[in-house]
């Protein structure tokens, strides 16, 4: 996924009335083994069509991967490490609604399943083996009375799919495959703007906990516990806004993170301190785009594939800088905040040191009475 091999370097400086203009060039050569950081992969993307709405990748949690260019473009196509380019795996079914806003794409157990969104409630799965797809139970249009579409996330933990709706709802639904059956779980909080999610919720997972952007133009971000149902906040992403095309992956003990709106802000959250860390911007070349509606970020083996939303028209690849002994080690120059706990009670304080406001917000799993002192 990097950019290796051998470089030719030019330079050169253009003065005016330099009498020794034979001077003012040179060149040279470097071999690239590849580093950490930013680089964009080599090939263009597969097909005609250009990424658009709904656009989405997913990994089978090895080197394959799979890309779903978005509205006008229902082709999955399979990325892999012995494929020579990548091929069509399927074509997602638009007999009723076309994919767009919210379309979500996640591969659990050898499948890949397919949230429609757009306004949508469809779901559907497709097995590459079999080369065929099946509608699955819509997804309940719950107290909202609403279909998911912008904000809609999608990720598989534990067996089952977890599904934000966003559409200005704050729902959070799981999906069960062996019963094919979805349950409602407890909402997102509302938080102090009082915003549900909208345009730019994201959601990722580390198999026991989801982490969510809420979006709408907020900077909330939280986490919920699968065994307990209980949502919990934490530090807020110190961006300005976040928007359509951002999206979140976990990798080790880090969450990576992208505000979308035509930012090239992308950040880092450390699980273990509760710190953001902002990290080099996404590129802007060689592609000329933004990242925008359409953005997507997966992690293929330690190394974060990334596609930057609408009109992109190549993955880029991020390598996270790793320090001796292998772990992964970056500055905590971001907000802060400060766990503490004391059995099944736990608390954050964010953001630390504060000024004239302070959040704490807690997670109490065996719901009894609490008292916090501040």
């Amino acid at each position: 996924y990097r950019q290796v091999g051998d470089w030719t370097v030019e330079a050169w400086t253009e003065l005016t009335g330099d009498m020794n203009a034979y001077n003012d060039a040179c060149s040279g050569g470097f071999t690239s083994a590849g580093t950490d950081g930013w680089s964009p992969t080599e090939e263009e993307l597969p097909g005609e069509d250009y990424v658009n709405k709904g656009a989405a990748l997913t990994s089978d949690g090895s080197e394959t991967f799979y890309l779903l260019k978005g509205r006008k473009s229902p082709q999955i196509y399979v990325f892999g490490e012995e494929l020579d380019e990548p091929e069509v795996a399927g074509v997602v079914p638009e007999d009723e609604k076309r994919i767009g806003h919210g379309t979500q794409l996640v591969y659990l157990d050898g499948k890949l399943y397919i949230l429609k969104a757009n306004k949508s409630l469809e779901l559907h799965v497709f097995d590459p083996i079999a080369d065929e797809w099946l509608r699955l139970a819509d997804m309940p249009a719950g107290n909202s009375d609403k279909a998911p579409k912008k904000g809609a996330a999608l990720v598989a933990a534990d067996g089952k799919l977890y599904v934000l709706k966003g559409n200005k709802t704050n729902e959070l639904y799981c999906y069960d495959p062996i019963e094919n059956t979805w349950q409602a779980l407890a909402e997102m909080p509302m938080g102090d703007e009082g915003k549900a999610a909208k345009g730019g919720a994201a959601l990722a997972t580390n198999g026991t906990r989801l982490f969510a952007l809420k979006g709408n133009r907020t900077l909330e971000f939280y986490t919920y516990d699968i065994g307990t149902d209980v949502w919990q906040r934490l530090a807020d992403i110190p961006a300005n806004r976040v928007k359509d095309g951002a999206c979140l992956t976990v990798m080790g003990d880090y969450v990576y993170a992208t505000v979308g709106g035509g930012k090239m802000d992308f950040y880092a959250f450390d699980l273990l301190s509760n710190v953001w860390s902002q990290l080099d911007e996404v590129p802007r070349e060689p592609d000329g785009r933004k990242v925008k509606y359409g953005a997507s970020m997966v992690n293929i083996d330690g190394t974060l594939i990334f596609l930057k939303g609408k009109k992109s028209t190549l993955l880029y690849a991020y390598e996270p800088p790793v320090a001796d002994g292998g772990q992964v080690r970056l500055p905590r120059d971001g907000q802060t905040a400060k766990p503490v706990g004391a059995g099944d009670f736990r608390a954050t304080v964010a953001p630390n040191p504060a000024a004239n406001d302070v959040r704490v917000s807690f997670a109490n799993a065996r719901a009894q009475e609490a008292r916090v002192s501040v």
